[in-house]
């Protein structure tokens, strides 16, 4: 089954009422929109479903584990994911017009499918914290031999930096600056 077919919601044959599904987010999702930060997803999602006549919603929860790499040392970490987020579905056989309203779609009543892929790429990926370092928001430990490398390095540019700014004269304009300064 391809990734379009996968997180397909079948609009025609959803009961009035109340159902139930559920979805298994992997990889292959993030490689659909060309993620390339997420190493491996493996998160559950069940989905509640509440239909009338003329709207669905849908409720989510999401738990499982996403693999990034950490931004200081370039290992894998671990992130445990735990969401909830909601979906409303309007149908209506009239002009659909842009949809402004976050978390609402507009669609016609003639349509028979909806693809979630989006939807469920984009909670996911939320949850996602901006910094992934080991120790502040997943398990283990940096590698320690990268951490020394980068302390090495650290100091490498620090010497030198200070070095090449100790061998250069001062620009006349900020010697004037500092006249200013000291008024």
């Amino acid at each position: 089954m391809s990734v379009e077919d996968t997180y397909l919601l079948n609009i025609r044959t959803l009961p009035i009422g109340e159902s139930e599904g559920e979805y298994l987010i992997t990889k292959e999702l993030f490689d659909k929109f060309n993620n390339t930060d997420i190493i491996s997803a493996n998160v559950d999602c069940k989905v509640k479903i509440d239909r009338t006549d003329r709207i669905i919603s849908l409720f989510f929860s999401f738990r499982g584990v996403i693999s990034v790499l950490c931004d200081r040392c370039l290992e894998p970490l671990n992130l445990n994911i735990m969401a909830k987020d909601v979906l409303y579905m309007k149908l209506g056989d009239e002009n659909i017009q842009e949809n402004e309203e976050d978390n609402v779609v507009y669609l016609h009543e003639r349509e028979m499918k909806f693809d979630l892929s989006q939807f469920l790429y984009e909670s996911v990926l939320s949850q996602k914290p901006f910094r992934c370092v080991h120790g502040e928001v997943g398990e283990g430990e940096c590698n320690a031999e990268m951490i020394e490398r980068i302390e090495k390095q650290n100091v490498e540019t620090s010497n030198n930096y200070l070095s090449d700014n100790n061998n250069k004269e001062l620009d006349p304009r900020w010697e004037a600056l500092k006249k200013i300064d000291n008024l």
